[in-house]
């Protein structure tokens, strides 16, 4: 599964959630309308370490944002 720049962020989000941060309105409403929410943290954080190691990423703005 290769994440978009705005799935980067959505997941971002939902780590800081996972890990008990608090979030502004913003955040919030970006989380509740991610579809991300529905794969666990850990399974999320996995599809990100593997496409980063797969090289699905090819531009280095992907990578980044990785």
């Amino acid at each position: 599964m290769k994440l978009t720049k705005d799935q980067f962020l959505e997941a971002g989000f939902i780590f800081e959630k996972a890990n008990g941060n608090s979030h502004s309105d913003f955040e919030k409403k970006i989380i509740a309308e991610s579809e991300l929410t529905k794969i666990k943290p850990t399974e999320l954080e996995q599809i990100i370490v593997d496409g980063l190691n797969s090289e699905i990423y090819k531009s280095e703005s992907e990578r980044v944002s990785g």
